[in-house]
């Protein structure tokens, strides 16, 4: 996963985190149900399992695949792939 953040000032943030350490069975198992609880949403752990499985697959098949790119009327930009 990678986070950056552009600015207008000299100021540009790059932050990489392994894939596997933020998508993971461990955390779709135990960590994913309960934050789901908290927002009111009602998931498995044999679904957030799969949902992880899916995600990692379609990662592999598109390296580049941003989750989210937000650009602010001040020219600011944020990206996160996965």
């Amino acid at each position: 996963m990678r986070i950056k953040v552009n600015n207008n000032n000299d100021l540009n943030i790059n932050l990489i985190f392994p894939t596997g350490l933020v998508m993971n069975r461990v955390a779709a198992y135990f960590l994913f149900p309960s934050v789901a609880k908290q927002n009111g949403v009602i998931i498995t752990r044999k679904q957030a399992v799969a949902f992880v499985k899916a995600i990692k697959d379609y990662k592999r098949t598109h390296p580049d695949w941003k989750i989210v790119e937000v650009e602010s009327a001040n020219g600011e930009i944020v990206e996160i792939k996965l």
